[in-house]
């Protein structure tokens, strides 16, 4: 019978707390991935799959954009957050607003800026509470 010696723990390879946790923050700002969508009892379109696409590609972006759509009853705070959950399938105005985000960025325009133009572009198309 062989006994098992514990091994030492590697200095270099030990993460602190800190890294732990920003690396769970990192992790708790992506999108729902798109593959999981399909499992989703919602029907699933192309343009919600192109909707969470952009919202991969784009994540930070998006973290620092406003959403207009009225989902802050959810306790979102951007627009990612309407990715981060299956709201983004059923928010024809979220999806816009991914669509714009997209465009903008493409053009070389700064997160500042697509933020500006979402602002001008849906403010006034927002959804209000019924």
């Amino acid at each position: 019978i062989s006994t098992l010696k514990p091994s030492k723990p590697d200095p270099d390879s030990e993460k602190t707390k800190e890294d732990t946790e920003d690396s769970d923050q990192e992790n708790m700002r992506k999108p729902l991935p798109v593959s999981s969508l399909y499992w989703m009892k919602q029907p699933v379109t192309q343009p919600v799959i192109e909707a969470y696409k952009l919202a991969e590609e784009h994540a930070s972006l998006f973290d620092e954009l406003p959403c207009f759509c009225n989902c802050a009853p959810l306790e979102h705070n951007s627009l990612l957050d309407c990715y981060r959950t299956t709201h983004g399938m059923s928010c024809p105005l979220c999806r816009a607003e991914a669509r714009k985000a997209d465009r903008l960025s493409k053009a070389g325009k700064s997160n500042a800026i697509i933020a500006l133009e979402i602002v001008k572009r849906f403010w006034r198309e927002r959804i209000e509470p019924e």
